[in-house]
């Protein structure tokens, strides 16, 4: 209250009043930390100077763009060297770079946001190992069922299509049993496993996309031209390798590498016990459903050209959308506070 007034009857006179007025006010409370985190989101967290008021730095951003985009540049050194001087090496280092850039970049990039620092070297080698080993079992029982049976171009798609979702559904619960089994108690710690078992399985799988789309039915013409130095066949198999290399080393990585994202957030989402009550099972795997139809919708061939093109930018456009709001989710749930404390 503003003014309060305070009567007192002097004993000597009663007409004498005294009066006393003051005045309350109201404090402006100090801003907890649990105010601070629940506005940072992704983007915040790009920024330095908004994180710093958590006492936590938030992850190198500008050290992992710079490696990326220093491997990529060291990519295309060894693309031209290779073309300079026919060097079928230096095109197999290029490919090696290209398969390993993005998903070490994003693991890198979860093991900065992830503030219990729970998830060691050993774990991270482990999942990745796991990854790729699913992947070279997949290869060994799905190569001899293409041999055995031919497909027309309809028949063809649809096992492309359940091939993909069956191995997407393995994949996501063989992510899942990893991070149930190594008990991390964070979000980003549940999301740097799954990134890492899915990263394996990334780095396996377009290697062996773009080491096909290279040599597959050139067996000899590589052989050939290592010997040779032949310019004219060796420029021809870098004409049809550049298809291979644009959809399978730059496309298809990147699409996997947000479907990771989701996939990670996801998994994290189950196994977190903080969770919104609009985040329940049949949500978060009705969104799996949402990506594993999106890797089917890319997978398979349309004889189209524009419905293509349509459908990889929609696929784009969704898969960024996702990613982002399911680590602005993350992000929001994620106790910064303990970095400080750290």
């Amino acid at each position: 209250m503003n003014n309060d007034y305070l009567r007192v009857n002097s004993k000597v006179c009663d007409d004498e009043i005294t009066e006393a007025s003051f005045t309350t006010s109201k404090k402006s409370e100090p801003r907890s930390v649990k105010d601070e985190e629940q506005k940072i989101t992704l983007f915040s967290l790009l920024k330095r100077g908004k994180v710093n008021e958590l006492g936590w730095n938030g992850p190198k951003t500008r050290n992992i763009l710079t490696m990326l985009l220093v491997s990529v540049l060291f990519s295309v050194v060894l693309y031209f060297v290779s073309t300079v001087n026919y060097s079928i090496a230096a095109l197999i280092a290029a490919i090696c770079i290209d398969v390993i850039a993005l998903p070490l970049c994003l693991i890198v990039f979860f093991y900065e946001l992830n503030v219990m620092r729970n998830v060691g070297i050993f774990e991270i080698g482990i999942g990745t190992l796991i990854g790729a080993l699913y992947y070279l079992i997949i290869m060994l029982i799905e190569s001899p069922l293409k041999e055995r049976f031919t497909f027309g171009y309809a028949s063809a798609n649809i096992h492309t299509g359940i091939v993909t979702i069956i191995e997407d559904i393995l994949l996501f619960s063989i992510a899942h049993l990893c991070a149930r089994l190594f008990k991390k108690d964070c979000i980003f710690g549940t999301i740097l496993i799954v990134t890492c078992v899915f990263g394996g399985y990334i780095v396996a799988d377009t290697f062996t996309e773009m080491v096909n789309g290279l040599f597959v039915g050139e067996t000899t013409g590589v052989l050939k031209i290592y010997i040779s130095k032949d310019s004219a066949e060796f420029n021809t198999m870098i004409k049809n390798f550049m298809p291979t290399l644009i959809k399978e080393g730059v496309i298809m990585s990147a699409l996997m590498c947000f479907w990771t994202v989701i996939c990670g957030a996801l998994v994290g989402i189950l196994l977190s016990p903080v969770r919104k009550k609009y985040f329940s099972n049949p949500t978060v795997y009705a969104l799996f459903c949402i990506v594993v139809a999106m890797h089917v919708a890319v997978s398979v061939e349309y004889s189209y050209g524009p419905l293509t093109v349509l459908i990889y930018c929609l696929t784009i456009f969704v898969s960024v959308l996702l990613a982002i709001k399911l680590l602005n989710y993350s992000v929001a749930i994620t106790n910064f506070s303990y970095a400080r404390q750290k």
